[in-house]
């Protein structure tokens, strides 16, 4: 059986060493009261509070310690001129994407205003939260534009465009693949960009632990991963499955 829970936030993983298994409890944010879950095996596919999580089943010291970076993206309604304008990255100058999704639309990129805030924290500050979670309109309005301008120095006839959308979304890299600790910066993140410093262009690994059997971390460190991290995701459970049958698994 497959169950799936939206609006639900778990507060607590614990394991049941007797049993073989983990419990996770959660709050239904949206009908309301406690949730518990059984599981012997747990995939934590989240980004954030997984040092939290880490903590409690007391495996902190066996997980490599993760980045999180908040980067902004930005749809815009394209312009006539531009209906066919093929997609395109520029890397001479602060590094700039344009992609053209058809049907007049197009998602752009702008480093130094995609980039706005990095933590190398197990459990979120304050102002990183608020940052990702609680940002105006009004200020998630004025990021589009500032990233549409940008975008526009390379093409021109960007300044013809549309804001229609702004999304937050977060990258990880692991810590060990960077040259220095970034600790929480807010504004401008130039340094990152700088491959004497910082590694966040690399993640040319798939971020998939397994810290204590049956309980496996899967923060995707690029969209392009997805399949291929959920075939080793697959491969960890149906091992797990196996010894617990005693039989081997295809």
């Amino acid at each position: 059986m497959v169950e799936i829970r939206t609006n639900t936030e778990v507060t607590e993983i614990s394991a049941l060493e007797d049993r073989g298994a983990y419990l996770t409890k959660a709050v239904d944010l949206s009908a309301g009261g406690n949730v518990e879950i059984f599981a012997e095996v747990t995939v934590n596919a989240s980004w954030y509070n997984i040092g939290k999580f880490n903590k409690m089943l007391s495996i902190s010291a066996f997980t490599r310690k993760r980045c999180n970076r908040i980067k902004a993206v930005i749809t815009v309604q394209l312009p006539e001129a531009l209906v066919h304008m093929p997609s395109m990255f520029f890397c001479m100058g602060p590094f700039g994407m344009f992609s053209n999704k058809g049907n007049r639309v197009g998602m752009l990129t702008y480093a130094p205003e995609t980039n706005m805030a990095v933590s190398t924290s197990e459990e979120l500050e304050p102002e990183f939260e608020h940052i990702f979670f609680n940002l105006s309109e009004d200020e998630k309005c004025a990021k589009g534009k500032k990233i549409l301008a940008g975008v526009s120095k390379y093409i021109p006839k960007l300044k013809q465009a549309k804001v229609t959308n702004v999304k937050l979304g977060i990258i990880q890299t692991f810590m060990d693949e960077d040259t220095i600790d970034f600790g929480f910066k807010v504004g401008n993140l130039d340094l990152l960009h700088d491959p004497h410093v910082g590694g966040i262009y690399k993640r040319n690994y798939s971020g998939v632990e397994e810290p204590r059997p049956g309980y496996i971390i899967n923060a995707c460190m690029k969209l392009l991963y997805c399949f291929d991290n959920a075939e080793i995701v697959k491969d960890l459970i149906l091992s797990k499955s196996a010894e617990g049958s005693g039989t081997e698994s295809n």
